[in-house]
């Protein structure tokens, strides 16, 4: 099972760590949630041209597994979770509802650094964004699904054959958690050049004339200069 270690281990608000916030519900739910396969992670967020995450994720926990370890309500699941003293995030970032099977916690992150070993957007030098996503510790035995939603601020030049393209700048991953992934990746454009639209202006011809006035002598100079009243052009 380490292979889900690795990709909920480090999801960050600034790090947001999903197997953190999930065990302050206690170490054994968490691995009945493993054992049965009643886990599932839907995360949907957006990247910044730094390659910031922004979004939520939806952790789901069905209601038969949460009664053998004694959680009976929504609230009891999230007042579990906010109180344990190793969850990262403030107490409005969690919120749990439910319907009629199953509970389903979300949490809310922004501007965090998606950089752990399973799940990692880099900044090329050029200024494309790289998103890789792995798998390799996948088994037979875990059972579980991943989803994840990525929008990204450029066009997606390019992916492996593990994502979907749901629009030029969108992209989708659904698997089983059993299923073994080298590299998942998706690759941007480089943000185009911003383009002036500052017109030049065209030089504008000046000429230089010598006006008199008896003794007065006057330099006038302009696209069509002129002498003032009372002064002649000199020669």
């Amino acid at each position: 099972m380490s292979h889900n270690k690795n990709f909920l281990h480090t999801f960050p608000t600034e790090r947001l760590n999903f197997r953190r916030v999930l065990s302050s519900v206690g170490s054994v739910l968490l691995c009945t949630f493993f054992l049965l396969g009643c886990l599932n992670v839907d995360a949907k967020l957006s990247l910044n041209s730094q390659g910031l995450a922004t979004g939520e994720y939806l952790v789901t926990l069905d209601k038969s597994v949460a009664l053998l370890v004694g959680i009976t309500s929504a609230k009891q699941w999230r007042d579990e979770t906010v109180k344990n003293s190793d969850t990262p995030l403030p107490k409005d970032d969690i919120s749990v509802t439910e319907n009629s099977t199953s509970y389903i916690m979300k949490i809310k992150a922004k501007n965090y650094l998606l950089n752990d070993d399973s799940l990692k957007a880099e900044v090329l030098g050029d200024g494309r964004i790289k998103l890789v996503f792995t798998n390799k510790d996948a088994t037979e035995s875990t059972i579980g699904t991943i989803s994840l939603t990525v929008t990204f601020p450029y066009e997606i030049a390019e992916m492996s054959s593990d994502f979907t393209k749901v629009n030029s700048r969108t992209a989708t991953l659904n698997i089983p958690l059993s299923k073994l992934v080298i590299e998942a990746y998706v690759l941007t454009e480089a943000p185009k050049s911003v383009v002036s639209t500052t017109v030049a202006r065209p030089k504008i011809k000046t000429s230089t004339i010598i006006c008199m006035k008896g003794n007065l002598v006057k330099k006038v100079s302009g696209k069509n200069p002129k002498c003032p009243g009372g002064f002649k052009i000199g020669k």
